[in-house]
C-alpha cells in the first residue's frame, strides 16, 4: 500500500506542479551560536501536540532548516547540535497558510547537558509582504455569528468591505469585485463557477463546526497564490488527534426574543424559528497513525417572511390607468391593493408576508494517515444540502441546492531537501430555482415610479470543477525554492425553460398615454453546456538572505482556457467588429486566448536586531491577473430560441398589445456579443508596511495599499446606439436594436491605509481589530463580474468617479475573553467545587462593525428623443451650483436635497458625476457569553447565549436615488423605505438571541 501511493505521488509529481494554496502551514529558522555563526548540521525534531506526529530535519550549509506542509495545530521544537545545549521551545502554534520564521540562538554546553527551554520568538511575518489574517479556532468556535455561516467571519478580515449581510455575495477585498474572490478549502477550489459566491443563503456548506482555521489574504500575495485576482480565502478542516473528542450541540432562535423589524407596517414580530444542531467526533485510528474527524449538521427554519415597503399603485392612479388605457388592466391588476401612502400620490407601499421555510443537512468526513516519517495521506469529503421557498408579490420561488466537495492529498519527502505535495480536488454546486404558485406570464416595469413585478428564473444548473494540484518545495542552503502547476477542468450546464416576456415603460405619464419603452421577448431556452480549462504554475525563492531577513521573489505564470460550448447548434459567436453582423464562422474561438499571462512578484521582510527583533517592516509589489467571470465569458451568443425586442426609439408609437409591430421583430432581434479580443484583467499592487510587537503575543500593523486595475469587465455597455451627427444607427440594418457589448477596457485606483491590532489567545484573551482608510476610484466596473452602465456610452472616461463600493471608512473588532475567575484563576481561585461550577467557567465574546456610508448613483428617466443617441438608461440629472446635495436635516423620507438637481436640456448628457452622494452608514455591535459545567474530567455541558445587534441600532438601506423633480414634485426621491437586512440572520438585523447547548467529551 505504501509503495503504490509513494508511485502516485511521484507519477503526479512528474506530470503535474501545482500549489497547495496555503492550506498548510511552515516553520523557517536559522541555527545560531553565541557569536550569532551557523551552526551546520543541528538536528531539529518538530513535534504536533495533538497527533504526536514527529518531524527531523538537520540544519543545512548555511545553518536554516525548513518544514513544510505541516497540519496547523500547536507544536513544540527541540534542536540539539554537539557541544551545545539542547533547546527546546514551548508550545507556539501554527496557523493555516503561514510561513512562521523561528531563529534558535544555542548556548554553549556545559557538562550538566541541561536543556534550554525558551518561549517562542513574535510571531513576525517576514516571509512575505501578504496583506490578510487568520480567523483562529478560538474565534471561530466563539465569536457570535448570527446564522452561524462561516462567510460572515470575511468581514473582520483587514482589507474587507461588506456591502452586505456579511455573506459571500457581498464581501469584496482591496477595491475588487466579489466575483474576484478565491475560495478554497483544504487547498482545493471551493469557488462558484458562474458567480465566485454560493448562489443561496447558506449554513451548513462548511460548517463551522468543521472548520479549524481560515485564512484571508487581501493582496500582495506570493507567487504561489493565485487564480483569481481578488481575496484569496483559504480554509482548513480539523482533523483527529491522539484523543477522542466529541460533541452534540444545538442552536435555537426564536422571534419571542427578538427586537421587532423595521419597516414592517406592523407591531408584530414575524414568526420565526431556527433549530442548528449537529455532532462531531474525532480521534485515533492507530495511535500517532492515523486518525479521523466526521461532522453532521442540519437547520430546521421556519420563518414567516414580511414583504414590506413595496411599491404597488394607489387606487387614485390605478383606477386613471385602467380609464385611459383598459388594454393595460392585466398588469396593473396584477398589483394587489396598498396599504400605507408614500410621498408620491402614484404609489402606495403593500405590506405582506410569506411562508419561508428552510432545510439544511450537511456533513463532513475526513481521515489523515502517516504512512511513515515521509509520506502522509489525506482524504476529506463534505456535503451540503439545502432547499428553500422563497415569498415575493408575483409568485414564490423555491431553491434546491447542493454542494459536495472532495479531495485526496498525498505529500511525500523525497529527501531532507526535497518535499512533494499532490492533490486531487472535485467542487460542485447543483442548483434549481423552480417557481411555485401562480404568477403573470409577463415581468413588467414603470421606471421613475419603481413599479415592477417579475417572473422567477426557474432554471437550474449544475457547475463542476476538477482540480488537479501539486507543489514541491527544494531547500539549499538560505534558499526555499518552490514550484508547480494547478489544472482546473471547470463545467457549467444551464437551462432556463421558461418563456419570458418583459413589458417596459419609461415614466407614469408614458403608462397613462401607453406608450411603451421597450418589449423583449425570450422563448423557452436551450441547454447550455459550457467548458473551459485554466492552467496555472509558478517559481519562487523564499531567500534568507540573513536569519531577519527574507526576500521572496517569484514568476507566477496564468493560462486562462477559452470558453467553449459542447452543443455545436448553439455553440455560435457573435462579434460585430471580428465578424459583422453574422455569426463568426463555425469553429470559431468565443474569444483569442491570452497567452502573456506573466506575473512577477517581489517582496522584501526585514526585523532588524537593533529593535530586539520585536519590530518587522515590509515592502512589496506584484501582478496579478483573473479573467474575470465564467459566466460572463459565456454570452456570445445570438438568438438562442430566437429573441427579439422592440424599442420606442425605434418604433415611435410603440404601445400595447405589440400584435401590429410583431412583423418589425426581424430587426429587432435581442444582439448579445463579448470582445473577442478582450484582454485579462490586470491588478498592480504595491504595499510598505511595519509590524510590531507591543506584549507578548501582541502585534500592532500600520500598512499601506496601492494598486492599479486595468481592462476590468464592463457587461453594462451597448452598442448601435443613434450617432448625433447622422441620426441613424451605425448598424442600419439592425434598425430596432442595440447590441448588449461585454469588453474589458475599464480601469480603477486604490489606494488605503489599513491599522491592524492582534493578540493571540494568551491568558485567556484575544482580540482582532482591523480599521482602514480607502479610496477607489474607477469608470464603471468592480472587477471580474461587477460592473455599471454609464451614462454615454461613448464616453466611458466621463463615468471616472466613486465605485460603487468606496468605503472611506471601516473599522472591525472581535474580542473573546475567557473571564479569570474559579478554581485556578486569578480571583477565587481556592474556590469549593460546587461554588466554582457557578461563577467558574465564564467566557464573554463580541463582534464589532462600524462603517461610511456607500456611493449612491442619482439618475432619472427621460424622453427617449431628448437623448443624442436614443439609448435611455442611467441617465443622470445635472448639479445645480450651490446646493447642497443632502437634506439640512436627513431623514427616512428625505435624505437627499431634490433641489440640488435638474432636467438637461435636450440633446445634452446630465453633468453630475457617477456615484457622486452616499448613503447611511452602519454601526453594529454583538456579544456572546457562554459557562462550560465540569461533568466529568472529560465531558463538560456547555450553555451559550448570543445577542446579534445588542444595541439595536437601526439599521437601515440605501435611499431611493431616482430623481423625480424638485421640492415641489420630489417623489419617493431620497426616501428610505427599507431595512438594511431584511433577511432573518446576518448581519444588520433588529436586536436577536440566540441559545444553544452542547455536551462536549
Amino acid at each position: 500500500m505504501r509503495r503504490l501511493i509513494i508511485v502516485l505521488a511521484t507519477l503526479l509529481l512528474s506530470v503535474l506542479h501545482a500549489h497547495a494554496q496555503g492550506d498548510r502551514a511552515a516553520l523557517t529558522g536559522t541555527v545560531l551560536d553565541p557569536a550569532h555563526r551557523m551552526v551546520v548540521g543541528a538536528k531539529v525534531t518538530l513535534t504536533a501536540v495533538t497527533t504526536g506526529v514527529v518531524h527531523i530535519e538537520k540544519s543545512n550549509a548555511g545553518g536554516a532548516y525548513t518544514f513544510s506542509s505541516l497540519q496547523l495545530g500547536q507544536y513544540t521544537l527541540l534542536v540539539e547540535a554537539n557541544g551545545f545545549e539542547a533547546t527546546k521551545v514551548e508550545a507556539f502554534r501554527l496557523e493555516v497558510g503561514e510561513t512562521r520564521t523561528l531563529n534558535i540562538a544555542m548556548r554553549v554546553s556545559d557538562v550538566h547537558q541541561d536543556v534550554n527551554v525558551v518561549t517562542a520568538a513574535p510571531d513576525l511575518d517576514i516571509s512575505s509582504a501578504v496583506v490578510g489574517a487568520t480567523i483562529t479556532t478560538s474565534q471561530i468556535q466563539a465569536l457570535p455569528v448570527n446564522g452561524r455561516y462561516w462567510a460572515n467571519l470575511e468581514a473582520l478580515l483587514p482589507g474587507a468591505v461588506a456591502s452586505g449581510n456579511g455573506d459571500q455575495s457581498n464581501v469584496r477585498f482591496s477595491g475588487n469585485s466579489q466575483e474576484d474572490n478565491n475560495f478554497r478549502l483544504d487547498g482545493v477550489d471551493a469557488t462558484g463557477l458562474n458567480h465566485a459566491y454560493e448562489k443561496a443563503a447558506l449554513v451548513v456548506q462548511f460548517p463551522m463546526e468543521s472548520i479549524a482555521e481560515l485564512k484571508g489574504s487581501s493582496a500582495l500575495y506570493s507567487a504561489d497564490i493565485g487564480g483569481m485576482s481578488g481575496g484569496q480565502i483559504n480554509m482548513a478542516s480539523k482533523s483527529g488527534t491522539n484523543q477522542f473528542h466529541g460533541s452534540f450541540y444545538e442552536y435555537l432562535r426564536n422571534s419571542y426574543f427578538d427586537a421587532k423589524p423595521y419597516f414592517t407596517g406592523t407591531k408584530q414580530l414575524a414568526p420565526f424559528r431556527m433549530n442548528n444542531f449537529g455532532a462531531s467526533v474525532g480521534g485515533p485510528i492507530a495511535h500517532n497513525k492515523f486518525f479521523f474527524f466526521a461532522n453532521y449538521e442540519g437547520v430546521q427554519q421556519a420563518y414567516i417572511q414580511p414583504l414590506t415597503n413595496v411599491p404597488v399603485p394607489s387606487a387614485s392612479f390605478r383606477q386613471q390607468v385602467l380609464g385611459a388605457q383598459p388594454s393595460l388592466a392585466q398588469f396593473i391588476n396584477a398589483f394587489p391593493q396598498g396599504q400605507q401612502h408614500s410621498n408620491d400620490a402614484r404609489v402606495d407601499y403593500w405590506f405582506s408576508s410569506g411562508s419561508n421555510p428552510t432545510t439544511e443537512n450537511g456533513g463532513l468526513l475526513r481521515l489523515d494517515y502517516a504512512l511513515s516519517n515521509a509520506t502522509s495521506v489525506s482524504f476529506r469529503f463534505n456535503t451540503d444540502y439545502y432547499t428553500t421557498t422563497q415569498p415575493s408579490l408575483s409568485q414564490n420561488s423555491d431553491t434546491i441546492y447542493s454542494t459536495p466537495n472532495a479531495v485526496l492529498d498525498v505529500t511525500h519527502r523525497f529527501s531532507s531537501a526535497i518535499l512533494n505535495d499532490a492533490k486531487v480536488g472535485y467542487n460542485r454546486q447543483a442548483f434549481w430555482n423552480p417557481s411555485s404558485g401562480n404568477a403573470s406570464p409577463y415581468s413588467f416595469s414603470v421606471a421613475d415610479i419603481k413599479l415592477s413585478y417579475s417572473l422567477n428564473d426557474d432554471s437550474w444548473r449544475i457547475d463542476n470543477s476538477f482540480s488537479f494540484l501539486d507543489d514541491i518545495s527544494f531547500y539549499r542552503g538560505r534558499h526555499t525554492i518552490k514550484a508547480g502547476v494547478e489544472i482546473r477542468a471547470m463545467q457549467e450546464n444551464k437551462l432556463h425553460p421558461l418563456l419570458e416576456q418583459t413589458v417596459t415603460y419609461n415614466t407614469a405619464n408614458d403608462l397613462l398615454a401607453n406608450k411603451l419603452q421597450e418589449y423583449d421577448y425570450q422563448p423557452i431556452g436551450v441547454e447550455t453546456a459550457a467548458r473551459k480549462k485554466n492552467y496555472y504554475g509558478y517559481l519562487l525563492d523564499e531567500y534568507k538572505a540573513r536569519p531577519n531577513l527574507t526576500i521572496n521573489y517569484g514568476l507566477r505564470y496564468e493560462f486562462y482556457g477559452v470558453d467553449s460550448e459542447v452543443n455545436p447548434s448553439i455553440g455560435r459567436v457573435f462579434d460585430p467588429f471580428t465578424c459583422g453582423l453574422q455569426y463568426c464562422p463555425a469553429g470559431s474561438s468565443f474569444y483569442m486566448p491570452n497567452v502573456r499571462g506573466f506575473e512577477p512578484r517581489v517582496s522584501v521582510g526585514w526585523s532588524p536586531a537593533f529593535l530586539h527583533n520585536k519590530t518587522a517592516f515590509r515592502v512589496g509589489v506584484g501582478s496579478v491577473e483573473s479573467d474575470g467571470q465564467f459566466g460572463g465569458l459565456y454570452a456570445l451568443q445570438t438568438q438562442i430560441g430566437q429573441a427579439f425586442s422592440l424599442q420606442t426609439s425605434s418604433i415611435p408609437t410603440l404601445s400595447w398589445p405589440v400584435d401590429p409591430y410583431l412583423q418589425l421583430a426581424k430587426g429587432s432581434t435581442t444582439y448579445s456579443a463579448n470582445d473577442r479580443k478582450r484582454k485579462n484583467m490586470q491588478v498592480n499592487q504595491w504595499t510598505v508596511s511595519v509590524q510590531h510587537e507591543l506584549f507578548k503575543d501582541t502585534m500592532l500593523s500600520a500598512t499601506y495599499v496601492g494598486s492599479k486595475s486595468t481592462h476590468l469587465f464592463n457587461k453594462s455597455l451597448l452598442l448601435n446606439g443613434v450617432d448625433p451627427a447622422t441620426g441613424k444607427r451605425p448598424y442600419a440594418s439592425l434598425t430596432n436594436s442595440t447590441i448588449s457589448w461585454t469588453t474589458w477596457v475599464d480601469n480603477s485606483n486604490y489606494n488605503a491605509l489599513q491599522i491592524g491590532l492582534k493578540r493571540n489567545m494568551y491568558n485567556g484573551l484575544l482580540v482582532s481589530a482591523n480599521y482602514q482608510y480607502a479610496h477607489i476610484l474607477g469608470n464603471g466596473s468592480n472587477g471580474g463580474g461587477e460592473s455599471d452602465g454609464p451614462e454615454n456610452n461613448n464616453c466611458l472616461r466621463c463615468e471616472y468617479g466613486n465605485t460603487d463600493f468606496d468605503m472611506r471608512n471601516n473599522f472591525t473588532a472581535s474580542a473573546v475573553w475567557t473571564l479569570p475567575v474559579g478554581n485556578g484563576q486569578f480571583l477565587l481561585r481556592n474556590i469549593n467545587p460546587v461554588l466554582n461550577n457557578i461563577v467558574g467557567g465564564w467566557q464573554l465574546s463580541g463582534t464589532g462593525v462600524t462603517h461610511a456610508g456607500f456611493p449612491l448613483n442619482v439618475t432619472m428617466t427621460r424622453a427617449t428623443g431628448d437623448l443624442l443617441d436614443g439609448i435611455n438608461k442611467n441617465e443622470r440629472p445635472n448639479r445645480v451650483p450651490g446646493q447642497p446635495l443632502y437634506a439640512k436635516h436627513k431623514t427616512l423620507n428625505q435624505w437627499f436635497n431634490p433641489d440640488a438637481f435638474s432636467t438637461p436640456a435636450k440633446g445634452q448628457w446630465g453633468n453630475l458625476g457617477h456615484n457622486a452622494v452616499y448613503g447611511p452608514g452602519f454601526a453594529q455591535a454583538s456579544m456572546g457569553m457562554q459557562k462550560q459545567f465540569a461533568l466529568h474530567e472529560e465531558m463538560a455541558l456547555q450553555f451559550r447565549a448570543d445577542f446579534f445587534n445588542i444595541f439595536n441600532f437601526g439599521e437601515i438601506g440605501s435611499p431611493s436615488v431616482t430623481w423625480t423633480g424638485g421640492s415641489s414634485n420630489p417623489g419617493n426621491f431620497g426616501s428610505i423605505t427599507k431595512a438594511y437586512n431584511s433577511n432573518p440572520t446576518g448581519m444588520g438585523t433588529p436586536r436577536q438571541m440566540q441559545f444553544s447547548l452542547r455536551l462536549s467529551y
